[in-house]
């Protein structure tokens, strides 16, 4: 019962930690990027078999000069639209001009939402593995 209280506490600390700097570092990340500015764009294909899709696209940086990069399509009503481009198709892109790599289907760019979402869930099972290591530790016997 010792070896479950202390694999409990151990695992509590590590995902309360992990979920700390998942929240922290999203939060650092968010502010980051500077205001975007839209570019038309034309799809070359999708990469892969992923979910969200990720599209390859050719768009103009704000120089003017041609750039290849890759996107991820957001996980929204907007972004089911723009899963469904296929090569060739036109699109917008955000771009940001300090760094013309950095692209967006969406103008506020990387959301973040899936690192907030997962830290805060390693948050909540830590803090519940935390609780049920105190719990079982008064079932230890004492002495």
């Amino acid at each position: 019962m010792a070896v479950l209280v202390i694999f409990l506490f151990l695992v509590g600390l590590a995902l309360v930690a992990g979920g700390i700097v998942l929240l922290v570092r999203r939060g650092a990340g968010a502010g980051s990027s500077g205001p975007r500015v839209p570019v038309p764009a034309t799809v070359v294909r999708q990469v892969g078999l992923r979910q969200p899709p990720v599209l390859e696209v050719d768009y103009p940086a704000p120089d003017g000069r041609p750039l290849r990069g890759h996107v991820s399509v957001p996980m929204s009503a907007a972004g089911f639209g723009q899963a469904l481009l296929t090569g060739g198709s036109p699109t917008t892109v955000w771009v940001d001009p300090r760094r013309p790599e950095d692209i967006s289907l969406q103008q506020s760019g990387r959301s973040g939402s899936g690192r907030a979402l997962g830290g805060a869930l390693m948050l909540f099972f830590g803090l519940g593995a935390l609780f049920f290591g105190a719990m079982f530790s008064f079932l230890l016997p004492f002495g």
